[in-house]
């Protein structure tokens, strides 16, 4: 497909022309690679659909766990601002989070990069850390706050139903500072995640192992000064 897609753009294709819901062909990529040649060959990212959703932002859904690294450098060779809100106030750092936290980089669930060109089902592994790790080094700020003023695991709540290893990623990567960052109405996500794993409807080994983690490093940075200041009160997360 990607061969196709460099062939027409050689034939004089237009990159930037738009469907009746304003999606260029770049927002319709099915794979990694098809992506980068359609950026290569001149496609806009930027270019907005009916919803204000800027071209690359669709496009993310290309890029299975193994290509994330790749796609993610082919969007900031091509000036992509990954942290920039689009029109629903969501950046592509959100919506990369979003889709680990949902599980679609796990292997269990089914994307549209996931089939081969014969309809097939590829198979994969868990890539969700992968796919986390490669945002991250991107530049992909993974603490901002979307247009209502949530952070990652604020989008997660009530339900909870994330998936657990990129909720303990999330967790380690912040240092838990995200648990406890209330949204504009007042809410932090501790109370709710906390909850959840009391009542098990997370596969919560992961995320208590991340929460021991991270409260034995807060309490290891404060030992310098259990000494010659009031001892710290010992509790962080606790079920």
């Amino acid at each position: 497909m990607a061969a196709c897609a460099r062939m027409l753009l050689e034939a004089g294709a237009k990159p930037d022309a738009k469907n009746g819901v304003g999606w260029t062909a770049l927002a319709m990529a099915t794979t990694a690679e098809l992506a980068e040649v359609l950026m290569d060959g001149g496609a806009p990212l930027d270019a907005t659909d009916s919803h204000g959703i800027p071209a690359f932002h669709s496009a993310f859904q290309a890029a299975t766990g193994a290509d994330m690294r790749r796609w993610l450098a082919a969007c900031l060779k091509h000036g992509a601002d990954l942290n920039a809100p689009a029109g629903d106030g969501h950046s592509l750092t959100q919506r990369i989070l979003d889709a680990a936290l949902a599980g679609r980089y796990s292997g269990s669930l089914l994307n549209r990069s996931d089939f081969d060109e014969n309809g097939r089902h590829r198979g994969r592994p868990d890539q969700t850390e992968g796919v986390l790790d490669a945002l991250l080094q991107a530049g992909g700020r993974i603490a901002d706050v979307d247009g209502q003023g949530r952070n990652a695991l604020h989008r997660l709540a009530p339900e909870w139903s994330g998936h657990a290893p990129a909720i303990a990623w999330l967790i380690r990567r912040t240092k838990g500072s995200l648990m406890r960052q209330a949204d504009p109405a007042g809410l932090v996500p501790e109370l709710p995640l906390l909850a959840a794993l009391r009542r098990g409807r997370e596969t919560s080994e992961p995320v208590l192992k991340a929460l021991a983690e991270v409260e034995a490093a807060l309490l290891a940075e404060d030992l310098p000064t259990a000494q010659s200041a009031a001892p710290s009160s010992g509790r962080r997360w606790r079920l």
